[in-house]
């Protein structure tokens, strides 16, 4: 990755391992183009967490639109599709020791980009419950913390200010709750896991 970004101009410094477990790796570094501008400040994280715990993946090239401004060619990736990926992020906000702003803010951009990616059913009432009253626990600052920071600027202006939070995090609750409402408990689920990773009801891994 290192050499990619230097292809390109961008230095990678100040790289730091801030997670490692058997499912996930994720590293905090400051991007510094070559003539030395403002550094950007980003994450990068890669999943391991086995296939078969949930098939519903896809893979397909990186849309154009997102590599572009780098002036690279897309790469393939596999990657969840929006049920699957929705049902984890439901089962991250409802399992996690402690809740994060990212779980609200990628909630609302699967529920609004996908609708229809909860279906009635999936996931069992308890958990919709949990996930529906932690939509609420974090207040602005922690979001600004933990999401708004990594915000390209033109997308901070939108989303980036007390009103805009609080306007997610009724977003998210309300479409959880039409979902707990819709659905009939007893489904096939999923439990939140300790690292937020959902684990099927029947039986874990």
């Amino acid at each position: 990755m290192a050499a990619i970004l230097r292809s390109v101009g961008v230095i990678p410094e100040d790289v730091r391992a801030v997670e490692a477990t058997d499912t996930t790796r994720r590293w905090k570094l400051a991007l510094v183009p070559a003539e030395r501008g403002v550094p950007v400040r980003t994450k990068v994280e890669f999943s391991f967490r086995r296939a078969d715990l949930d098939p519903r993946t896809v893979l397909e090239p990186v849309p154009e639109r997102i590599v572009a401004p780098y002036a690279l060619r897309p790469p393939i990736a596999r990657h969840y599709t929006a049920a699957a990926a929705a049902e984890q992020k439901v089962g991250a906000l409802a399992g996690r020791v402690e809740t994060q702003a990212r779980d609200v803010f990628d909630l609302e951009l699967l529920l609004r980009g996908w609708p229809d990616a909860l279906a009635p059913g999936r996931i069992r009432a308890g958990i919709l419950d949990l996930a529906i009253e932690r939509a609420f626990e974090l207040p602005y600052t922690a979001f600004r913390a933990q999401v708004g920071a990594f915000l390209e600027d033109g997308v901070r202006q939108v989303y980036d200010t007390p009103d805009a939070w609080s306007a997610a995090q009724t977003f998210v609750a309300e479409r959880l709750m039409t979902v707990r409402a819709t659905g009939a408990d007893g489904g096939p689920g999923i439990e939140g896991g300790d690292d937020g990773a959902p684990v099927a009801q029947e039986g874990r891994a």
